[in-house]
């Protein structure tokens, strides 16, 4: 029986930008790095929600200095 691998926050952070900016497929870098399709893709999932978040929460701050 396998082990169950863990990975730290930034592996999973730099794994998903590999998707987002490189427009590479997840299918793509989940090979070369190894790893479950559905598992990447849950990841580039949570990453560009965060990112949105990020870009939300600067956009009510430049409006509330304005």
């Amino acid at each position: 029986m396998s082990r169950r691998r863990k990975f730290s926050a930034e592996f999973k952070v730099e794994a998903a930008h590999r998707v987002i900016d490189s427009g590479r497929s997840v299918a793509e870098v989940a090979r070369e790095l190894t790893i479950g399709e559905e598992l990447l893709g849950r990841w580039v999932r949570d990453e560009r929600v965060r990112i949105e978040a990020a870009v939300d929460d600067h956009l009510k701050v430049d409006r509330f200095w304005q």
